[in-house]
């Protein structure tokens, strides 16, 4: 799936695209593919019908960039 997502970032990097591979991103605990993709997810590029109940940019931002 990683790689079907890095294809598709090469192809079509929309923010909708980009938002759902950070969304799977978290939810696979890939925290390497989801801060590789976190400067691209400026608050206007960010699309919130792309982050599931439990799993919202703000929550998983906060998970991977804390220093504990």
């Amino acid at each position: 799936m990683k790689a079907g997502f890095d294809d598709l970032m090469v192809r079509y990097p929309t923010p909708w695209n980009i938002n759902n591979y950070a969304s799977f991103a978290c939810r696979a605990n890939d925290k390497e593919a989801f801060l590789r993709l976190l400067p691209k997810l400026t608050p206007k590029e960010i699309r919130q019908e792309a982050w599931p109940t439990g799993f919202s940019f703000e929550n998983c931002k906060e998970t991977f960039t804390s220093r504990t």
